[in-house]
């Protein structure tokens, strides 16, 4: 192409289209460098959650276990104790309905 040409063909496009190319080409470019971080900053975060997980005081088998059958013990109970409230609700509905 030629000065000419190009010069009619810039004076076709308008600001907006031209800002519109302008800024797509800096998102293109900021766009892998977000993904550079993106690897840069979770591995960062892998290694610092190692770290923390180095620093937990983990339980012992005897303790986990005994705290695993309280809450099932406390789960069954409150399972227990709802259904038998759902039993009497409902029986007490059906009275009630078949009263009226």
């Amino acid at each position: 192409m030629t000065k000419a040409k190009i010069n009619i063909n810039m004076k076709k496009i308008n600001k907006k289209d031209l800002e519109t190319v302008q800024k797509e080409t800096v998102t293109k470019e900021n766009n892998s460098s977000r993904r550079k971080g993106f690897v840069k900053s979770f591995n960062e975060f892998v290694e610092e959650t190692k770290s923390e997980l180095s620093k937990v005081t983990w339980l012992d088998r005897k303790k986990l276990f005994a705290y695993f059958v309280i809450v099932l013990i406390i789960t069954f109970a409150i399972t227990f104790f709802v259904s038998a409230i759902d039993v009497v609700i409902s029986e007490t509905f059906k009275l009630l309905k078949s009263t009226i």
